[in-house]
């Protein structure tokens, strides 16, 4: 009895800074994938969603004060609401099925299927080019006609930048008796402008 259960300030200042700091950062991330600029790594973008999300929880869970004092904290305190829903539906997501959607990679290219969605057409994946820290989507242009395989039925991929804008890429595919799909499958994937 008469202590002050509230946390120092210096803490509750740190963990807003954080916070509002991941908060821009993704919005930065989210800006740059509309011009084709994505951060590298696979589920880059998911992770610093739920690290936006961790650093959110931990200020809120540490400030004692009312939620309701000033429109920025009510502000915040929505926003955090939201991105904890969010957060989550990603973490079943992300730990449901982590590798069904990445087909390869490797230190410069990755194949992933970004069409996550129950209504999600069937098309190949999407190639990733890496770069330092970032990377950019390549999309395919040829496949049209080209039957729908997971990343089970590939054997083995070859890449072949022909370009600056474009990679050729060969799908060594395995047979099966019930969908016979070719052996080999060449599709040109080419960079958005």
């Amino acid at each position: 009895m008469g202590q002050n259960n509230h946390p120092k300030p210096g803490w509750l200042k740190f963990f807003l800074s954080i916070h509002i700091i991941m908060i821009i950062l993704y919005v930065i991330v989210l800006v740059a994938s509309e011009h084709n600029y994505y951060l590298r790594g696979y589920r880059s973008t998911s992770i610093l969603f739920l690290l936006m999300t961790l650093t959110g929880v931990i200020f809120w869970l540490l400030d004692r004060r009312e939620v309701f004092g000033s429109y920025f904290r009510t502000a915040l305190f929505v926003v955090s609401l939201i991105f904890m829903a969010c957060s989550g539906i990603l973490v079943v997501e992300v730990t449901h099925d982590y590798d069904k959607q990445l087909f390869y990679e490797d230190e410069k290219y990755r194949m992933e299927n970004t069409d996550r969605g129950i209504m999600a057409t069937c098309h190949l994946p999407d190639l990733f080019v890496k770069h330092f820290l970032y990377e950019r989507k390549y999309t395919a242009v040829n496949e049209v006609g080209v039957a729908c395989f997971g990343k089970e039925d590939v054997k083995k991929f070859r890449m072949q930048q022909t370009s600056e804008h474009e990679v050729v890429v060969n799908y060594y595919l395995l047979n099966t008796e019930i969908d016979p799909l070719p052996e080999m499958l060449t599709i040109v994937y080419k960079k958005p402008k």
